[in-house]
């Protein structure tokens, strides 16, 4: 397939659209950035530049991927990075893998919001978890899940499963705290609790508020 340019001239706006397109850029802190798309579209109005990705679109920054149907970056450097459809984002330096509909990342306050289904993988915390939003900080390393969330361990000589219309999650310090109807179910017993807090580091459980459980009888764990 032959490669094609269009530009479209006017005192305020240029636009560039090219297929196949591939490109490396370099921010003002010297960041190498690196994108591509099957169709690319490029608009410079009054100075902002603004860079729409679509058809098999990826780009690249730091330890970071993403893929998605549509990729759209904004500001300077790059800055603003807004992603719909089939979104895949990965860090491998941190063995984080997300899953969702739609991703916002800002790369200047390294903070990432998601909406609609989506899925999480912690390789390093051996940590799996689904919700229907999400936001992420990577600066303190910490992660906010709403709405239908369900939180599991990786490892089956910890497995544990979290439900809660909220929860917060830091990495560092490896712990959990779920709010909203949360409860709990290891080993066979279940708990609920108006609040509960877990650290993955010690595999402790602390339940606030009114606690209530169901707990599975010695004989029956045995058989």
């Amino acid at each position: 397939m032959s490669r094609k340019t269009i530009f479209f001239l006017s005192p305020l706006l240029i636009v560039f659209f090219s297929m196949v397109a591939t490109a490396e850029e370099h921010d003002t802190n010297g960041n190498s950035f690196s994108f591509r798309g099957n169709t690319t579209t490029i608009t410079l109005q009054e100075g902002e530049r603004k860079t729409v990705l679509s058809g098999d679109a990826r780009i690249t920054f730091d330890e970071t991927s993403i893929k998605a149907d549509e990729i759209t970056l904004s500001g300077p450097d790059f800055r603003y990075i807004e992603c719909t459809g089939a979104v895949l984002m990965e860090d491998t330096e941190k063995g984080i893998t997300l899953k969702t509909k739609k991703l916002l990342h800002d790369r200047t306050l390294r903070q990432t919001r998601g909406s609609g289904y989506t899925e999480i993988v912690d390789t390093e915390n051996e940590l799996s978890a689904r919700c229907y939003y999400f936001e992420q900080e990577e600066e303190t390393e910490t992660m906010l899940l709403q709405v239908g969330v369900r939180i599991d361990t990786v490892s089956a000589e910890k497995a544990v499963v979290c439900q809660s219309e909220l929860a917060r999650y830091n990495r560092e310090e490896k712990s959990l705290e779920l709010i909203g109807s949360p409860s709990v179910e290891w080993k066979g017993d279940e708990y609920q609790a108006d609040r509960i807090l877990i650290n993955m580091g010690n595999d402790t459980i602390v339940m606030e508020g009114s606690v209530s459980g169901s707990l599975t009888e010695e004989e029956e764990k045995a058989e």
